[in-house]
């Protein structure tokens, strides 16, 4: 007859209970002590007892509730480095650690040792070694003493002996690290460097032969430029009182050239802002035209001036020039400067 595979992890305390008891119906004792070992797992209690009593857990969270308050009204004083009562109050959550078998009062036990611990970071912060709270001179006494130096001990030489291994014994008591070899003198060999000085090099003198001198401007020298915005902003006027009323786009368009376009538009804008150019619109199509700039009695009348922002890239301007049969520009092209070969200086 073969026997049943029983997981440990799968086994309930009731299926566990079942089993034990079905012993005496024939199976084996190997199989009786697995069942026995379950039933001992799941029936502890130490660690988890969700049954446990209510009086008892309500003592454990007053009294976990009083050291969590008592803790945070006297940190100050906590804080001190010759207080204990941290250590006191670690002692007694320890104690009332022992009886906890609940998430809730495990919660609380968290909390109090968070703030334990946060108390005790504070606490190392604020030690200072200083001549109040540490004694050089009594400590380097009390070392001398415990490593034979009141003894007289001399060596060979008559230097005193001090005896190191002592105080490295009573180290071990509290260290388990393993000792390491050091140097207490520093390095064994020294070397001492020596400082390079370097030579000065001979200073470079330029022949005068080759310096040339700075040109000398005169008056005569300097060509006032003019200024091209104004010189073609009025130009596009005299062509708008000659030609208009004007379709805009027939008007600004160069098909020859697209930055040539840009630049009328922009030079155009400014009789559009100065009032001396307008665009009408009732006809369904943008018509410009020269025009008086407005007085200020326009103005009082009511009289507004507004401007609008064109979009145009390269597609679109083969676009228009398509659409209106556009095939010379009414502003001619102007011609692109060259470079200035005569030698003038423009200012």
């Amino acid at each position: 007859m073969s026997q049943p595979d029983i997981s440990q992890n799968d086994l309930s305390q009731s299926q566990a209970s079942q089993m034990l008891s079905a012993s005496q119906n024939g199976i084996s004792e190997e199989l009786q002590a697995l069942l026995g070992e379950k039933l001992a797992t799941v029936s502890n209690k130490e660690a988890y007892d969700p049954s446990q009593e209510k009086s008892e857990k309500r003592w454990l969270r007053k009294q976990y509730r009083d050291l969590i308050v008592n803790t945070e009204e006297n940190k100050k004083d906590l804080l001190n480095s010759d207080c204990d009562g941290l250590i006191d109050n670690i002692a007694k959550a320890n104690e009332l650690f022992k009886k906890v078998k609940n998430p809730y009062e495990a919660t609380l036990d968290a909390r109090l040792l968070v703030l334990s611990a946060d108390i005790g970071t504070q606490k190392a912060r604020r030690m200072k070694i200083d001549s109040h709270a540490f004694d050089t001179s009594e400590y380097i006494a009390k070392l001398v003493t415990i490593m034979g130096g009141r003894q007289g001990l001399e060596d060979d030489e008559g230097r005193s002996v001090l005896n190191w291994d002592a105080v490295g014994e009573i180290a071990t008591n509290y260290t388990a690290r393993a000792p390491s070899m050091d140097y207490i003198l520093g390095p064994l060999a020294t070397e001492q460097k020596t400082r390079q000085i370097s030579k000065q090099r001979a200073r470079l003198e330029k022949d005068k032969a080759f310096l040339t001198k700075p040109q000398e401007l005169k008056e005569g020298d300097i060509e006032k430029q003019e200024n091209e915005t104004t010189k073609n902003v009025q130009a596009i006027a005299s062509l708008l009182e000659h030609h208009g009323p004007i379709n805009y786009f027939d008007f600004i368009i160069n098909p020859e050239s697209f930055s040539q376009t840009v630049e009328n538009i922009f030079y155009l804008s400014f009789l559009i802002r100065d009032g001396k150019a307008y665009i009408d619109d009732e006809s369904g199509q943008p018509i410009l035209e020269a025009c008086m700039p407005p007085t200020q009695e326009d103005y009082a009348q009511g009289l507004v001036k507004k401007q609008l922002i064109i979009e145009l890239d390269l597609p679109t301007w083969q676009v228009i020039i398509d659409t209106y049969n556009i095939r010379k520009s009414v502003i001619p092209t102007r011609r692109k400067k060259t470079n200035n070969v005569t030698g003038k200086w423009y200012g």
